[in-house]
């Protein structure tokens, strides 16, 4: 077996339940004239599009992909920032039947071809330039590099390089357009979603079936007490877990407008913010000081502040909040396998447990996460876990946790 191919065997069978595509075409069935994503294309231009329009550039995107002869089940490359095509890419990949395997644009050209070599990608989804970075030139010449490499490169953008196909065309053909269920005709068999991890050994891809990034976000809708609709503005790209978890997903659940915020810009996140009406904030945790100093942490401008943190986390050193109009909740990133996450206390304190996290309630929910340490390291299981043991469900993301009681109070690289 390849290692591309235990890469998908690692996910859970498929299934039969509901998928990000079914999510996403019903809020576009249902009220296609709502606001689905906003923020800036990979251009630095502002970009709005609807639910029905959004429906559209993905179909769009498709027959693309369609016309360069990748079979369903192909694995795709998406290297993409935080600009509103990256979620459309991503949604157009799953509704071809293909797996989309989201790749960080910031890697070194070695590092890239590296992740590419493991992952036996057919083609590569990109951008021509994310500020300053080029990544669709340097994909390519990541897959140069390889003697069996991705065949297809496309990408939005200007100034693409040379054998690159253009995908920019497929959002301009979308506007005011009647949407009737343009996936009345996707293709079945739902693919996991793969995402790279960054071990100290070197790249690893995680699979993640659709059903385990759902119930990954229901956590964070539930704990963050997202409505219907209610506007999400992130400042992660959609290309972890945590940037899926904690955007994208739960947008599609809730039918919110998911604002893309990207490449980060203190003062351009602070004016975006003046001009929306309580949105959800997500930042990494790193923000923290800077938004409290802001006092939008707890203030009212928020609905509520989700910051995501990754190892090493230092979680026992938060500043209290001025305010406590709005929700803070902590989001532990145990690299690609899992999240966990909890409300921040009182005191300020965030309060990241072993505490199991079901949904919706903690009575009869369904088992999102459970976790324990041993010998130090800590290990999760449930239906948000991706790589989990087939024999006891336990997976091991590789990180040491130091607990007061069963709060978690730091993590590090094992």
């Amino acid at each position: 077996m390849s290692h591309a191919e235990e890469i998908e065997s690692a996910a859970p069978a498929p299934w039969s339940g509901v998928t990000l595509v079914d999510l996403f075409v019903s809020t576009a069935n249902l009220n296609g004239q709502a606001l689905a994503f906003a923020g800036f294309d990979c251009g630095g231009r502002v970009m709005r599009r609807t639910y029905a329009e959004a429906a559209q550039a993905v179909d769009n995107i498709v027959h693309r992909i369609d016309e360069i002869g990748l079979e369903p089940g192909s694995r795709v490359a998406v290297a993409m920032g935080a600009s509103v095509e990256a979620p459309l890419a991503i949604l157009a990949v799953l509704k071809a039947g293909m797996t989309p395997c989201l790749t960080p644009t910031w890697l070194p050209r070695e590092a890239l071809s590296a992740a590419l070599q493991l992952l036996g990608a057919r083609a590569i989804v990109s951008v021509g330039a994310v500020g300053d970075v080029r990544p669709a030139e340097a994909l390519r010449a990541a897959a140069a590099m390889l003697p069996d490499g991705p065949r297809f490169l496309l990408a939005f953008g200007d100034r693409l390089p040379a054998g690159v196909t253009p995908l920019s065309d497929a959002l301009i053909h979308s506007r005011d357009t009647g949407f009737v269920n343009a996936f009345e005709n996707a293709r079945p068999g739902p693919r996991p979603v793969l995402t790279l991890d960054l071990t100290p050994t070197g790249p690893v891809w995680r699979s993640h079936a659709q059903e385990m990034l759902i119930a990954s976000a229901l956590g964070v809708v539930t704990r963050g007490d997202l409505g219907a609709a209610d506007p999400i503005l992130t400042t992660l790209a959609p290309l972890t877990l945590a940037g899926l978890a904690t955007g994208l997903i739960p947008a599609l659940l809730t039918g919110a407008t998911l604002h893309l915020h990207g490449p980060f810009d203190a003062g351009g996140l602070l004016q975006q913010l003046s001009m929306m009406v309580r949105p959800h904030l997500v930042a990494p945790a790193a923000l923290e000081r800077g938004l409290h100093q802001a006092e939008l942490l707890g203030g009212a401008a928020l609905s509520s502040a989700v910051l995501v943190h990754r190892a090493p986390a230092r979680l026992q050193q938060r500043e209290r909040p001025r305010a406590k109009a709005s929700p803070i909740i902590d989001v532990l990133a145990l690299r690609e396998t899992a999240l966990l996450l909890g409300p921040r206390r009182e005191d300020g304190a965030a309060d990241v447990s072993l505490a199991s996290l079901r949904v919706p309630d903690a009575t009869d929910g369904a088992l999102v996460t459970e976790a324990r340490v041993e010998r130090g390291r800590l290990q999760v299981r449930g239906e948000g876990v991706s790589g989990g043991s087939p024999e006891t469900g336990w997976a091991d993301p590789g990180l040491v946790a130091k607990l007061d009681g069963d709060r978690i109070v730091s993590l590090d690289p094992a």
